[in-house]
């Protein structure tokens, strides 16, 4: 995880780089659980469970969009 946290913060001017690191994290987190659903959807046939994480997903992005607007 080192190498992708690195990379997301690399080229961020100093004044963006708490932003740059709270993004970077939260595609950390994001991105687990979209893994897992995918997984699990293919495997299980499991198309409700896969939309539900996609609604989930889609209003962490724009809570995250908003507060970064915001800032």
């Amino acid at each position: 995880m080192a190498p992708v946290t690195s990379a997301g913060v690399h080229e961020a001017p100093n004044e963006l780089s708490g932003a740059a690191s709270g993004v970077t994290n939260t595609m950390h987190q994001i991105g687990g659980p979209i893994g897992l659903s995918l997984i699990v959807s293919l495997t299980n046939q499991f198309q409700s469970e896969m939309i539900l994480m996609a609604v989930f997903t889609i209003i962490s992005i724009v809570v995250v969009a908003v507060f970064i607007r915001h800032e």
